[in-house]
């Protein structure tokens, strides 16, 4: 089974309070690519983590870090907390970054992953 991770951006800019329209095109991308992947759970375990859930916060940015860094991405990692509008929506599957700042079609990334799925299964 494939793991997948996704990490939301802020849900408003945390200065202004003022929801950018690009970011709220990029919340409901990666909103829909969720949805989809809870169709599949039987395929992939999904974990969502939202940068707004006090109690998460750390493990957030820690994983995500740490996946910016095994990117090569050192300069967004060293400062993600002034990144993460540019950086999220972030999707990671079995531990490695598969992409970030931008949501991929959903079909092609659903593809891609359930059929690496049912080649490992």
């Amino acid at each position: 089974m494939r793991k997948a991770e996704v990490f939301l951006g802020p849900v408003a800019c945390l200065c202004s309070g003022v929801f950018d329209l690009r970011d709220q095109e990029k919340h409901s991308l990666a909103e829909m690519l969720i949805a989809a992947l809870r169709e599949r759970a039987d395929q992939v375990e999904l974990r969502v983590f939202n940068p707004s859930e006090d109690s998460a916060y750390a493990e957030y940015v820690r994983k995500l870090r740490g996946y910016l860094r095994q990117a090569g991405e050192d300069d967004l990692a060293d400062r993600i907390a002034f990144s993460l509008e540019q950086i999220t929506p972030a999707i990671a599957v079995d531990g490695r970054l598969d992409c970030f700042g931008t949501v991929p079609p959903v079909d092609e990334f659903l593809e891609r992953v359930t059929e690496q799925a049912n080649l490992s299964g």
